[in-house]
């Protein structure tokens, strides 16, 4: 699953670096300083939404397990 996520990276940017007018334009990440502060921001927000993801999956399994025991 990472290894088709970073492949799909990979194809976004080679893709957007031919566009005359691209969704991300790749200049952005020319310069290495804002280049470096946007790595963390990005893994903060996919790290987020993924225990926000599972915590509701586990949160309604369990609640369904409960239920269907006191029936």
């Amino acid at each position: 699953m990472l290894i088709a996520g970073l492949a799909l990276i990979v194809c976004f940017v080679l893709v957007e670096d031919r566009m005359l007018v691209p969704l991300l334009p790749m200049t952005l990440f020319r310069n290495a300083s804002p280049s470096v502060g946007v790595l963390p921001v990005a893994a903060n927000f996919f790290a987020l939404f993924g225990v926000t993801f599972f915590s509701r999956c586990t949160c309604s399994t369990s609640v369904a397990r409960l239920a269907s025991q006191l029936v």
